[in-house]
């Protein structure tokens, strides 16, 4: 789940530490494969928040949680309509899958690294 805002400029320090305080908790949350949070190259007042989760259950359950319910409220506080997208994937691939489309079959890294 990616969610995208602009803040106030004089404001952005608070946004940040805002976000900061719901990412914390959900890093520890069940499913949980890492929060990011990010201020977009050159403008320090447009902020990405990410969260990844194991399951669609695992997401489903934190979009109902209390803490799900403050980011939404921090949301709220941005400057316009803030972009939030909700991604499902059903399969992840790595090199294999890049090899065999192109008909390669030698390792990308020289064979020093996982074969993904």
């Amino acid at each position: 789940m990616t969610v995208r805002l602009t803040s106030r400029a004089e404001k952005a320090q608070e946004m940040l530490q805002a976000l900061r305080s719901v990412m914390l908790p959900a890093e520890f949350e069940a499913g949980s494969m890492g929060c990011h949070l990010y201020a977009e190259a050159g403008e320090t007042d447009s902020l990405c928040y990410v969260e990844e989760w194991a399951t669609e259950q695992d997401m489903e359950r934190t979009i109902r949680s209390i803490r799900f319910g403050r980011l939404l409220a921090i949301m709220e506080c941005a400057i316009g309509l803030p972009t939030l997208e909700v991604r499902l994937i059903a399969e992840t691939r790595g090199w294999n899958y890049i090899r065999q489309l192109r008909g390669e079959y030698g390792n990308v890294n020289g064979g020093n690294g996982a074969e993904n």
